[in-house]
């Protein structure tokens, strides 16, 4: 009786409904946390002028014009990243301060659709996988992925963090998701309007941050040369993303600004060879930061789904040896903008994206392990059991256990934990509360130290006793104030 229990197959619109429940689990506690997230440093920057002209105006045309400004002005004398430089001109808490969690919230959900996206396209399109199958393994993956996500601080609840990086991983992912569905047939007017779209993102990713333009273009030449060996002429209507992406990166990487901002890393930042082979050195050490028990975790749970995808397809099993090799390259690149350009190999939320890659890089490889085993064994295991899952979550409940740092290794945990010790509340309330004070107050300003910091809310280099320190600064400007320092 027990062993028949335990040999019960999950039904698929069951483990779909598992799956999608899982994911609101994951995320729901994120977006809650969003609520209470507040402005800081580059967000006053980038957005300072767009206030200001939305203040005067309430137009939206002048405000799309301002923001259009901000990234001449920005292309010109410090970055060439003219969409992420845009998305961060058009700062919510521009319109309102209580307006600023709508752009987290967008970001979040954004990361989530991409991924479960990206993952559906990617079975259903190359390995031909069933449409259920395809979309349980795209909400199991970004389940895993946005639990396990780097850095909370500076790739989610931080808006001019997260915009450069996640956000624009998110397009990158949409845009890719799309390019696939080339490999598969589909009806001539899904192809054109697909072309049309993957050509709209490609602009979009090409002038984003250098991790998510080369590893997006990389990818995008990847999937054009496949879809060119099946498809022959098909190819064709991937060339304007090819031709817009590639543009858009040039022009990202020969702005005027990135000298004035290479010119601070100056004898710091590494040569092309140099960076490659550091690159390569990053990437085998942060193995370590990147797996570990929760990984293990979400190889047990992914495996049943693997090896149902593997059974049904009928496409030619890839190599996993070359697979494994290309990929792990793949997952290096994402450290050589950061060396090239800094000579380091990256900040948080570089590594945000970097881990984002190196997760999808994994996961397929694992998945391509499988098929080949399955296909080359000839038989057709069924591994679609309850202990499996039930094993997984035992894996993972040890993992949580055992880790020191929870709230940064678990982001759904330290979500929940924040709200629920009301550290999240009480921090929203000081920061409104510190926007009411410095209005009311004469140019200078003097604050009291904040009593609650929640570390995914609250910045590493929060105001300073120093009123010339950059943040600082920030903050005075955004006011329209002389001088804004906190008493310590």
């Amino acid at each position: 009786m027990l062993k028949n229990i335990f040999k019960v197959k999950i039904g698929k619109k069951l483990l779909l409904a598992a799956a999608s429940l899982l994911l609101i689990a994951v995320v729901l506690p994120v977006l809650r946390l969003a609520l209470f997230a507040t402005p800081f440093y580059d967000d006053y920057n980038y957005a300072v002028s767009v206030k200001t002209v939305y203040e005067a105006s309430h137009s939206f045309i002048e405000v799309i014009k301002e923001a259009c400004w901000v990234v001449k002005v920005t292309y010109l004398s410090w970055q060439g990243t003219y969409s992420s430089v845009f998305f961060m001109a058009l700062m919510p808490a521009s319109f309102g301060m209580n307006k600023y969690c709508i752009g987290i919230v967008a970001i979040i959900l954004m990361l989530a659709a991409a991924l479960v996206g990206f993952v559906y396209s990617l079975f259903k399109n190359i390995f031909k996988a069933e449409k259920l199958d395809a979309f349980i393994a795209g909400e199991f993956i970004a389940s895993v992925i946005v639990l396990l996500f780097h850095s909370a601080q500076q790739g989610i609840y931080w808006y001019n963090g997260a915009v450069h990086y996640t956000l624009a991983h998110s397009f990158m992912l949409i845009m890719l998701a799309f390019s696939f569905s080339f490999y598969s047939d589909c009806k001539k007017v899904k192809r054109t309007v697909y072309a049309i779209l993957v050509a709209l993102l490609s602009i979009v990713a090409g002038g984003t941050n250098y991790v998510t333009a080369l590893q997006g273009l990389l990818l995008l030449l990847t999937v054009s040369f496949f879809v060119f060996l099946k498809h022959k002429k098909r190819v064709f209507f991937l060339v304007p993303g090819i031709v817009l992406y590639a543009a858009g990166f040039l022009v990202n990487a020969l702005a005027p600004g990135n000298a004035s901002r290479q010119g601070l890393y100056e004898g710091v930042a590494k040569g092309p060879v140099e960076s490659i082979l550091l690159s390569f050195k990053s990437a085998f050490m942060n193995l370590d930061n990147f797996t570990g028990l929760s990984v293990l975790a979400a190889v047990i749970l992914l495996i049943p789904i693997f090896v149902d995808i593997a059974k049904k397809t009928e496409e030619k099993p890839l190599n996993p040896t070359i697979v494994g090799v290309l990929g792990f390259c793949f997952y290096a690149t994402g450290f050589t903008p950061s060396w090239f350009g800094m000579g380091s190999e990256g900040l948080a939320r570089t590594l945000c994206v970097v881990k984002i890659t190196f997760l999808l890089v994994f996961f397929f490889f694992l998945y391509v392990l499988t098929a080949y085993i399955v296909k080359k064994t000839g038989r057709e295991p069924s591994v679609h059991y309850w202990p499996v899952y039930a094993l997984s979550v035992i894996v993972l409940l040890i993992s949580f256990v055992v880790t020191k740092d929870k709230a940064g290794n678990f982001m759904t945990y330290g979500a929940y934990y924040y709200i629920h010790t009301g550290e999240a509340y009480n921090y929203k309330q000081e920061q409104m509360s510190r926007d009411e004070f410095i209005k009311s107050s004469g140019p200078v300003v003097e604050l009291e130290p904040l009593v609650w910091r929640p570390w995914f809310l609250c910045k590493k280099n929060e105001l300073d006793s120093d009123p010339t320190m950059e943040q600082n600064q920030a903050a005075a400007r955004w006011y329209g104030k002389e001088m804004i320092y906190v008493n310590e």
